[in-house]
């Protein structure tokens, strides 16, 4: 290993090292990188990834939240070069995994990892997946129940079934639910 790759410093176990950590500022310009590779090589995996997305998004927010979460996704397999792992913990992921790495009001805020069989077998929950992953950090940015629930105003579960991914009332689907992706659509009807 040539001397410039190494820092003796930084992971010396016993007698054997490490490639250096990368700055946080290296480990964004990655992030783009292989965003934008993901989407020229992946393009069909990343649209799926990302109308889903839209679906809970949509239901998140509102005009006034325009442009809060952006995601970079990327293939699982690139996660540790990204986003190493705290205490030297490895990940495990299937082959065909993704991970998106979620953007609050410009902030890195949380990690989405995505199953290989959600893409391949569960396409209709993954928006259910995308929303428990990304709900409360929305709620917490802006300090209110989204969506909210609009017969008693906390938010509203996501839900899996097998024909799809719905928000629902934690009281049970009887009292309220809608698909996700419809939230705004089902309160004016």
């Amino acid at each position: 290993m040539k001397e410039a790759e190494t820092d003796r410093t930084d992971g010396a176990v016993g007698d054997r090292y490490r490639p250096a950590a990368l700055s946080e500022n290296d480990r964004e310009k990655l992030v783009k990188q292989y965003a934008e590779q993901a989407k020229k090589e992946e393009r069909a995996t990343v649209r799926l990834l990302d109308q889903a997305l839209e679906a809970v998004v949509s239901d998140l927010g509102d005009e006034s939240l325009a442009n809060l979460i952006d995601v970079a996704w990327i293939p699982a397999s690139r996660l540790d070069e990204v986003d190493p792992p705290w205490g030297g913990q490895s990940r495990s992921r299937e082959q065909g995994s993704w991970a998106g790495i979620a953007y609050l009001g410009g902030r890195r805020s949380l990690l989405i990892e995505v199953p290989a069989s959600y893409l391949e077998s569960y396409r209709e929950q993954l928006p259910f997946l995308l929303a428990q992953s990304i709900q409360d950090a929305v709620i917490e940015e802006v300090r209110e129940a989204r969506p909210a629930c609009p017969l008693h105003g906390h938010p509203l579960n996501p839900v899996a079934t097998p024909s799809g991914s719905f928000w629902e009332c934690p009281q049970g689907a009887a009292t309220w639910s809608c698909a996700i992706g419809s939230y705004h659509q089902a309160l004016s009807n």
